[in-house]
């Protein structure tokens, strides 16, 4: 493996001094805020916001299914998924959680830029409002 980090401020500065590239960076930077300025006019944000409740509503009414394929997938690929089960086997009933440790597998590799790894984006109280132990 070839290592260039040591390398970096000094191609850095060379790239930060090289007007020909610093020229062309100005010029892309244009056209990528034009491009997305005219892209972004296009969009009917209300259409778009009405598909994505209907994707998301889908989503969730086959939820169970898309974890059934997400475990299939991470098998497949080396990872393995926990399942809560409460003391008879059954799924548990988790309310709220505390603590969450993600153990990542390696889904591939882009060479000297690194691994490809699945990330966690978020985690959200999903049902803020819903009284899970019935105390009002």
């Amino acid at each position: 493996m070839l290592v260039r980090s040591m390398h970096f401020k000094a191609r850095a500065g060379a790239a930060a001094a090289d007007r020909v590239l610093q020229g062309k960076l100005a010029t892309a930077k244009g056209l990528f805020v034009d491009g997305r300025r005219r892209a972004v006019a296009e969009i009917d944000l209300e259409a778009t916001r009405d598909a994505s409740q209907t994707i998301r509503s889908r989503a969730v009414a086959d939820l169970d299914l898309w974890l059934e394929r997400f475990e299939q997938e991470a098998t497949r690929r080396g990872g393995q998924v926990l399942w809560a089960r409460d003391g008879a086997g059954l799924p548990a009933g988790i309310t709220e959680f505390s603590f969450l440790r993600v153990r990542p597998f390696l889904i591939g590799t882009l060479g000297a830029v690194g691994d490809i790894t699945p990330e966690i984006d978020a985690a959200a109280d999903v049902a803020p409002d819903v009284d899970t132990d019935g105390d009002g």
